[in-house]
């Protein structure tokens, strides 16, 4: 388990400091009950009309912690 966590941070790390994610576009998400709470989506764009997208990245209230999901809109 130990092994992992570091390979998780590792690579979180890396994904932060690499330049390539630096211009990358990013959207975020806030509106929550907790006005501080954001998510941040690398290289997500919102998906055309009743469409979905792949969502991934991070919480960066919580210590980056890594974000997954499916974005969606309405048809």
């Amino acid at each position: 388990m130990y092994k992992l966590r570091t390979g998780v941070v590792g690579l979180v790390t890396v994904l932060i400091l690499c330049p390539s994610a630096a211009v990358a576009k990013n959207y975020c998400v806030s509106g929550f009950f907790n006005a501080a709470y954001i998510l941040v989506g690398q290289d997500f764009t919102v998906p055309a009309k009743g469409k979905c997208k792949a969502w991934i990245g991070f919480n960066p209230e919580s210590g980056n912690w890594a974000t997954a999901g499916i974005g969606c809109t309405s048809g």
